[in-house]
């Protein structure tokens, strides 16, 4: 008995294991993309899409999460907030701050080490101004493309409250909508905000990274978790499913354990 528990709690689904190979191929595929500029201009385009394998893997995460947490609510008849947290943090914070100490060894900054800089990168709260983020030519990134980690970060941060308030199809399609005005009213905002103190490409590219940009993308994230089920499953999994990853959508097995 303890042992059938026990695999219920490490239940995997490698349809997510898909999703998320295809997110790092993509972003792979974007960065590999400026290591070749004699591409012709056609393929370079279509190989910059590629850096939208990071919102496949928001959206991948948050579907992961929810089945997560219905799994062990319906298991355990609530989920426990509290171990929630302590996964996301041993499940990040370990490799992520070592990468900040490799870096600052590999790549010292050049104008000295800015202990501001490194705190709000090592608390996650870089996203929310353009010199910490940093988008600024010349300002020092502690951990080269880490924008992602504190975007996932704060989405872990908000999850207990919308896994407790989203709980229905009706309700995802509403939290989608609202997450849209929302970014929309936000980008607004840090628009007339910084669009005076740094340059055009500075704030664009702080705007199209900080969360309530990809706020949207976790959100229809929900969407997809309520989308009709299949009947015999124990816990909700998505019954919607790509052609693309449909050959990859046995019943869980194998594969990488959700967080």
């Amino acid at each position: 008995m303890a042992d059938e528990e026990r695999r219920t709690e490490h239940r995997v689904f490698v349809y997510i294991d898909a999703l998320r190979g295809y997110a790092i191929l993509l972003v792979i595929t974007c960065h590999l993309t400026f290591s070749y500029p004699e591409l012709p201009y056609p393929v370079h385009r279509l190989t910059i899409l590629g850096w939208h394998g990071v919102q496949l893997f928001f959206l991948a995460s948050c579907v992961t999460l929810l089945l997560s947490w219905h799994g062990e609510a319906a298991r355990r008849g609530r989920a426990d907030i509290g171990a929630f947290f302590l996964r996301r943090v041993f499940r990040i914070l370990p490799a992520y701050y070592l990468g900040g100490l490799f870096y600052l060894w590999l790549d010292p900054p050049a104008q000295g080490f800015d202990p501001a800089q490194f705190l709000t990168a090592y608390g996650f709260v870089n996203l929310w101004h353009p010199l910490t983020a940093p988008t600024v030519i010349g300002q020092w990134s502690v951990i080269p493309g880490g924008w992602s980690v504190s975007v996932e970060f704060t989405f872990y941060a908000l999850f207990p409250l919308i896994a407790l308030l989203v709980t229905t199809l009706r309700r995802a399609v509403v939290f989608t909508l609202a997450a849209l005005i929302l970014a929309i009213l936000a980008n607004r905002a840090g628009s007339l905000l910084w669009g005076d103190a740094y340059s055009t490409n500075t704030v664009e590219g702080f705007l199209l990274f900080w969360f309530p940009n990809q706020l949207p993308v976790f959100a229809l994230g929900t969407v997809v978790f309520f989308l009709p089920v299949e009947p015999t499953s124990p816990i909700p999994v998505p019954l919607f499913r790509p052609w693309f990853i449909r050959p990859c959508c046995p019943p869980p097995g194998p594969g990488t354990p959700g967080p």
